[in-house]
């Protein structure tokens, strides 16, 4: 007997200025549970899906690791929607199938923006180069507030401060006193 694989959606949540990211099997009743403890209003922006639970747990780490520098507290980061949005596309667009759902708000628009955009960069809706170079070059600016992990890395080792080693000493062998041979 086989049993049906369960489906998550990644999404994109927007509140008095943070996004959310976070993974769900049911969109909607997360939001409802998130808006019951949020002072403001919860915006939903959108959900990637249908994911296996281990590949949305994987691109919800995926995403949390590249947005960690702007992160204000939990799964919430201090960055516009489009940010979030153009994140989600670099790394969603590549899994066959899924779907970008949108929920017929103002994101709407960005988010298919967005998707096209990268799509383009990945040269896979556009037979036109320049087109292809404009949306590297516009994905490339809204990303530049995320650094790479080899940027980090580099950053994180110039404010290390210097290790002093100690000098090596030299080590002279010991010559053993020849004890006289027993004749």
């Amino acid at each position: 007997m086989s049993y049906p694989v369960a489906t998550q959606f990644v999404y994109l949540l927007y509140a008095a200025g943070f996004v959310k990211v976070g993974r769900s099997n049911n969109v909607q009743s997360r939001i409802r549970q998130i808006q019951c403890g949020c002072p403001s209003r919860i915006d939903p922006i959108v959900a990637l899906g249908k994911l296996p639970p281990s590949t949305a747990a994987s691109l919800e780490s995926e995403l949390h690791f590249q947005m960690r520098k702007v992160r204000s507290h939990g799964e919430w980061f201090s960055c516009t929607a489009e940010q979030a949005i153009a994140m989600l596309a670099v790394y969603g667009v590549t899994f066959i199938g899924c779907k970008f759902f949108t929920f017929d708000n103002e994101y709407a628009e960005l988010v298919k923006r967005c998707v096209d955009r990268e799509r383009a960069c990945r040269g896979w809706d556009s037979r036109d180069k320049s087109l292809q170079d404009a949306a590297v070059a516009e994905v490339k600016a809204l990303l530049e507030q995320f650094p790479s992990p080899k940027e980090e890395v580099a950053r994180i080792l110039e404010k290390l401060p210097p290790v002093s080693i100690p000098p090596v000493r030299k080590l002279t062998p010991k010559i053993a006193a020849k004890e006289p041979a027993l004749t």
